[in-house]
């Protein structure tokens, strides 16, 4: 009978519904802060920012989830980055001709404002 009350448990949960490991969220994060299309968006030509997009997307899947199970103050960040690595890939930033390069600038300042946001809430909440 206690085998079918530890199995009944195992699947209420999906797997994104499970903690995030938040001081790896945190040691990523710094990571990406470092990034030149982080600290000098404007300096790169927005194609040479596709791998630290890449990176920011699943990040960002990483913050909205913290977001979304216990932290709510990861919401809006979280959701700033999707929206901004959204716009980039819209917009064709990562071609050599893009529909807009200030669209383009505008997507990497918006997540380099975000994770600025995500870093200031984990220094809050790690400890």
């Amino acid at each position: 009978m206690a085998l079918g009350f530890v199995l009944a448990g195992c699947g209420e949960q999906s797997a994104e519904e499970e903690p995030v490991d938040l001081q790896s969220l945190q040691l990523k994060v710094r990571a990406l802060a470092v990034d030149t299309c982080h600290t000098r968006p404007r300096d790169q030509a927005p194609r040479k920012c596709e791998k630290y997009i890449t990176q920011i997307a699943n990040a960002a899947r990483t913050v909205s989830t913290a977001g979304r199970i216990n932290h709510e103050g990861l919401r809006d960040p979280g959701r700033e980055m999707t929206r901004a690595v959204r716009d980039y890939n819209q917009g064709g930033c990562d071609n050599q001709r893009p529909k807009s390069v200030s669209a383009c600038y505008r997507a990497l300042e918006t997540i380099a404002q975000a994770v600025k946001d995500v870093e200031a809430e984990l220094e809050e909440i790690v400890q």
